[in-house]
This record gives structure tokens, sequence and C-alpha cells, in this order.
């Protein structure tokens, strides 16, 4: 679906001292882009040469030619290069900025209806791009105008039996806009909000672009399976991200807002940028607040309805003294959704969920109602987020002392629950912390540290609690 909106290119700087109107660039563009012309051998028109940078300097092409009309980069950017008559000089540049094309609600809404009824499986939709507005309370109203209407369409993707959900890009404006009524109000399971952005490399051109966290979202759950967090540190850090513009360790403030974000383990000494946890504006106390819930049961819904899809207009035989559904047959379909189940999500040396159950309602008039009713329960894995870890001294000589030898000099002790060390003298101190132990008195034998994923609260002290 084409943008209604093309994108368009600013005004063109020179730095240096040849002609003042060198270069201009025309095209509608193609994304966002910095532009830098950077000249790299003077003379005139047709000796000059440059080299062109679409990401503010940071990455340059080949060199190539001036001329009066240069088209090669059209193709890729949409821009095309002009050089006027005069000398130029070699380093001087020339730069610009770009704003890529943008949708309107008609063309997003076009974009979805298509890929409804697409014969592709698809799992989310990535909403590339945000929303406008004069200021940023305007930006952040029309965000959530946004999500409102993406969730609308994800409804209706849902009663087609397409079982998939949105990733949406917020604007980029200061965290404190975003606590406001119009986010807080957010109430769906099919929508997850990028909060914050991040420098990536792009893998078409090497280019570095600013982007929204949600194409590292994107990419990171392509990367694990769907019962797997996004943020699992064990998977590594998001492949591709330079740098992040806001982290969440350091700044909780989108999070509890139940935007997706990046952040650092920096603190844990682990290297790189993590998605702190994919998740989306579900209501409080949802199964499906966080995304790996709601992929594996996006995932077991899609694997029942096409095991059961062989039983539309199916006759099956009723019990003659009931009129209930046999339950023979009742049990044969139960083993067909199993099945499906077990093959899709329990295969395999990684299984996705824990367990499962499908049982038909035998009691349900089929015959008056025509329709079959099938109760389907999944058992999910669990999700760690914090870890409670008890760490102390042990004293060998005390507690040799205190549990001596048998007399044939053998341990009565069992393995498994080797002795006791003295109770300490005080309470072990506790903390909530992600990676460091609270500070104990020496009185102490232990302490007690939790780590988390989840940034701690911003009400607690800096000094007695880290991330």
């Amino acid at each position: 679906v084409a943008a209604s909106n093309a994108g368009t290119n600013g005004t063109v700087t020179r730095t240096g001292s040849g002609p003042s109107s060198g270069v201009t660039v025309s095209g509608a563009p193609l994304d966002d882009y910095q532009g830098v012309v950077r000249i790299k051998r003077g003379g005139a028109v047709g000796t000059a040469t440059f080299d062109l940078s679409i990401d503010g300097g940071k990455t340059f092409s080949a060199e190539y030619v001036s001329a009066a009309s240069v088209a090669t980069f059209a193709a890729k950017t949409g821009l095309t290069l002009a050089f006027a008559a005069g000398t130029y000089v070699a380093g001087d540049t020339y730069t610009w900025g770009s704003a890529g094309p943008t949708y309107s609600t008609n063309d997003l809404n076009a974009a979805l209806d298509a890929l409804k009824f697409s014969a592709y499986p698809i799992e989310w939709v990535h909403v590339v791009g945000t929303v406008g507005g004069v200021d940023d309370a305007t930006k952040v109203t029309n965000f959530a105008a946004l999500v409102v209407a993406v969730a609308a369409e994800m409804e209706e993707w849902f009663q087609a039996g397409r079982f998939a959900f949105a990733i949406v890009e917020a604007p980029d404006v200061p965290d404190a806009a975003f606590n406001v009524s119009a986010i807080q109000n957010l109430s769906t399971i099919r929508v997850h909000g990028a909060g914050g952005y991040a420098t990536v490399v792009s893998q078409v051109d090497g280019a570095q672009r600013k982007r929204s966290v949600g194409w590292p979202y994107a990419t990171q759950l392509a990367r694990v399976a769907v019962h797997e967090s996004p943020g699992w540190v064990e998977k590594g850090p998001v492949p591709g991200v330079l740098d992040i513009a806001r982290d969440e360790f350091k700044s909780e403030a989108l999070d509890p807002l139940r935007f997706t974000t990046m952040r650092t383990f920096n603190v844990w000494e682990i290297p790189g940028f993590f998605l702190t946890r994919g998740q989306g504006f579900a209501p409080p106390g949802s199964d499906f607040a966080l995304v790996q819930k709601l992929r594996v049961m996006n995932r077991a819904c899609s694997l029942v309805r096409a095991a059961f899809g062989r039983f539309v207009n199916y006759s099956p035989l009723v019990s003659p003294s009931t009129g209930f559904i046999d339950e023979g047959e009742a049990l044969a379909i139960d083993r067909i959704g199993e099945r499906a189940i077990r093959d899709g999500l329990m295969s395999g040396a990684t299984p996705s969920v824990s367990g499962c159950k499908v049982t038909v309602v035998l009691d349900h008039n089929v015959q008056g109602t025509r329709k079959l009713l099938v109760r389907v329960r999944v058992i999910p894995r669990a999700d760690v987020e914090f870890l409670e870890t008890v760490i102390g001294f042990s004293n060998p000589a005390l507690e040799a002392a205190l549990c001596p030898p048998s007399s044939k000099g053998s341990s009565t002790r069992s393995r498994a629950a080797p002795c006791a060390s003295p109770a300490p003298t005080s309470t072990p101190a506790s903390s909530r912390s992600t990676g460091r132990t609270a500070r104990r008195s020496p009185s102490s034998s232990a302490t007690t540290a939790r780590s988390s994923a989840r940034p701690a609260a911003s009400t607690r002290s800096r000094a007695s609690t880290s991330r």
C-alpha cells in the first residue's frame, strides 16, 4: 500500500568555500536521512569527486564523479543529486535532512486489511513510523488514538482466525509526556508500544540509523522461541544495536506504563543492549501481559483451529439414550486436538509448554445447536523475573565441631542434608537488587539479595538498590 504523504527534503547547507548553491537534492526520500555530500577531489563539475552519507557522516559510500545530475542513489534512497557549475573544493560538505514518507489512517487500515487474509503465516505486524503533532502532548494523544485503532484492527484479525499482535512505535518525546490518562487507560493485549530509540546498523547498506525500539524488538522476537522472553539475558544482547537513546535501567518510566523498552546490564558486567521485557497494553492481571504468553496462546489457537477445521460440517454419532455426542467419538476428537498441540508446542528437546488437555463437552446438545463445544487448556512455562540468593560464609572447622564423625570415622550426616551452621545473631539483610548484595552487619552470617530483570521502583534509594 503506497503512502499518501510523500517524503520531503530540507535545505542544503554548505560548509567550506566551494559554490554556495553547488549541490541540490530532489526526489521523494524513501526514509529519514541525514545527508552529507563530501567533496573528495576538487575541481569543476565532471572532475570533482564526492562520496555520500545518509546517516550524518557515520558511514560513506564509494567515491563518485560529480555531474549535472547524479541518479546513482535514486533506487535505494529516492534521491537525485545535482551539481551546479563552479569549482568545488576538497573537504567541503553539503548537508541536509530528509523526512521519509508517512502513512494516513486509511493507508494503515488498507495495509492491515490486505494482510488479514494473506496466505502467509503472520505472527506479528510491525507498524513502522509514528504519529505527528504540533507538540509533545498532541503526539502522545495521537499515539494513544493509533493504539486504539490498531487494536480494533487486530481484534478483527482475531475474529477472522488470524492470531497475531502489532508493534507500534511511540513518538520521540520526553518520558514524562507519556504519563497521562490516555496512555494509562489503554487496554489491549494485541498491541505493544515500543518506547525509546536506538542506533542500529542497516542490514541493507551498513548505514547507522536512528530507529524506534520496535526494530530491535522485532529482531529479538525472530531470534527466540515462542515461549522465550525477548529480554532473556542468556540469549545475549540484541544484535546490530550500537547505542540506545534512553536506558530503562537508568530512567524507569516507560516500563511501568507497559511500553517495551531497552536497557543495559552494565552493573552486572554484562555488555550490550537488551529488551527490558516484551509487553503490551494488557489490562491488570491479564495472562497475556508478557509477549511470550501471548505468542504461546496464539500458536495454540492456530494449531487447534487447523486441527479442528476438518470437523466443520461433520456428523458425529450421538448416544441413543441422551442425544449427546457419542463418548467414543468425543475421545477421538480429544486426541486429535492434543496431538496438534503436542506436535506444535511440545515436540523436540525444548517444549514450549508444560502440558495440555483437550476435552469435548459431553453434555452439550449438539443436535439442537449444531455446535460442538471443546475445552482446551494449556499449561504454560513459568516466567522468572526475580532471583533471590542467600549468601554467607561457612567455617568447615566449626561444622566439624558441631557435627563430629561417628565412632567408625565416617560422617553420619546425609549428603543431601549437611549439618546446619549456627543461626545468625541478627536477621539477614534483604534488598532488591540485580547483582550486588546488600552490606550486612558483622554479626550477620548471611545476606539475602533479590535479583531482578525489572527495574527497581524509583522510590528506593540508589545506595541500597541496583539493577
